[in-house]
């Protein structure tokens, strides 16, 4: 799992600390996971995840000693995609991640073309999957009070841009 994120720590003590911080986190995780797994009889199934988290590279840490068999996907979306959003421009063990992921979906076009450049030699296990649902052949009912409602589920940060909802109407 350190074998080449060494590249991304030497000289940088931030960094270091983060990714002891986050092996740690791996570690707990992975006891758990694989308790679970056993007990449950899941070394064989299917393993998703919505986020390239620190649990699912403890899924991928459980693959590597033979312990889960089934593929492994994730998505990306943003903080756990892009370099430049984690502490210093570090995302721990990414390089482990794409080593022994079956499939990465990545949000947007974007996405995809940053990982595919970052990560050339991976780009078969990299493909886009956008969120949202296709067109509704319905509509919803206006509000019986005659007020617009708009509603949003998106973390209110800058990089959501939410503000541009209400310029789309």
């Amino acid at each position: 799992i350190w074998r080449r994120d060494w590249k991304y720590l030497v000289f940088n003590l931030r960094r270091l600390i983060f990714a002891i911080q986050a092996f740690h986190a791996v570690q707990q995780y992975e006891v758990g996971l694989k308790d679970v797994i056993l007990r449950r009889k899941l070394q064989d199934s299917l393993f998703y995840s919505y986020w390239s988290d620190l649990w699912i590279i403890a899924i991928l840490r459980l693959k590597s000693q033979g312990i889960v068999r089934g593929p492994i996907i994730s998505r990306m979306h943003g903080y756990d995609l892009y370099f430049e959003r984690g502490i210093d421009n570090y995302l721990p063990f990414r390089d482990f991640l794409l080593d022994h992921i079956t499939k990465i979906y990545c949000c947007c076009q974007d996405g995809e073309t940053y990982l595919k450049r970052r990560f050339p030699q991976k780009q078969n296990k990299i493909e886009i999957s956008r969120l949202g649902v296709g067109q509704v052949p319905c509509r919803n009912p206006g509000s019986s009070d005659g007020v617009l409602r708009i509603a949003s589920c998106s973390f209110v940060t800058p990089i959501k841009r939410v503000h541009l909802i209400l310029g789309a109407l």
